[in-house]
C-alpha cells in the first residue's frame, strides 16, 4: 500500500497519492472518529476485513474528509480486528476483540517503532482460551526476533492474557518486559 488516493483516477491515469495528513475527497459510509482500513478492491472501509491481513490507514473526520496516517509515529490505543493483522507502528495498546478463531498478529518492524515506547497486546474481554489462541509474531521479512522465545512466537491462550513488548536498541529485537 503506497497511500490514499482521495480523488480517484482512471485506469492507467495519473493519481495524487497521500500518505499522511488531511485528505478531502474520499466519500464513504463512515462517521467521524471511525478508524479506516483498506477494504475490498482497495476502497476505504470502517470495517476491517474478515480475512487476510488488515491495514489501518487513517481516521474519519467526516463522511468526506479523513486524516491519513500511514506510518507517522503517534501513540494510539485501538481494538484489533477478528482477523490476521499487522499491528500499526502507531499502536501502543491493542485490545483483543472477541475472536471467532485463532489468529496471527504481526508486530510492526522494530526499526520503525520509537525507542523507549512499549507495545501492549491485551485480552481485556477474556475471550482467549486453549482453542482460541492469538499468536504474535515479528513482521515477515523484517529480520526481527522476539527475545525469550524459541520459535519467535508469543501465544496468548488464557482469558485476560497480555504481553508487553519493548523494542531493542542494538538489534532487531522485540523484548518481552
Amino acid at each position: 500500500m503506497v497511500g490514499v488516493c482521495a480523488a480517484g483516477a482512471a485506469s492507467g491515469g495519473a493519481a495524487a497519492i497521500q500518505t499522511i495528513g488531511d485528505a478531502a475527497g474520499p466519500v464513504g459510509s463512515w462517521t467521524a472518529g471511525d478508524q479506516l482500513y483498506v477494504g475490498a478492491s482497495g476502497v476505504l472501509s470502517s470495517t476491517p476485513p474478515s480475512s487476510g491481513w488488515v491495514l489501518l490507514v487513517g481516521k474519519a473526520v467526516t463522511t468526506s474528509r479523513v486524516i491519513v496516517n500511514m506510518g507517522a509515529v503517534t501513540a494510539s490505543s485501538l481494538v484489533g480486528p477478528d482477523a490476521n493483522y499487522l499491528i500499526p507502528v502507531t499502536a501502543t495498546h491493542v485490545t483483543v476483540p472477541a475472536l471467532t478463531a485463532s489468529r496471527a498478529w504481526r508486530l510492526p518492524d522494530v526499526d520503525g517503532y520509537p525507542p523507549g515506547r512499549d507495545l501492549v497486546v491485551a485480552d481485556e474481554g477474556d475471550s482467549l482460551s486453549d482453542t482460541i489462541v492469538l499468536n504474535i509474531l515479528p513482521l515477515d521479512g523484517s529480520g526481527d526476533t522476539i527475545r525469550g522465545t524459541t520459535d519467535n512466537v508469543v501465544s496468548l491462550r488464557a482469558p485476560g492474557a497480555f504481553v508487553r513488548f519493548r523494542r531493542g536498541i542494538l538489534s532487531n529485537t522485540w523484548m518481552i518486559v
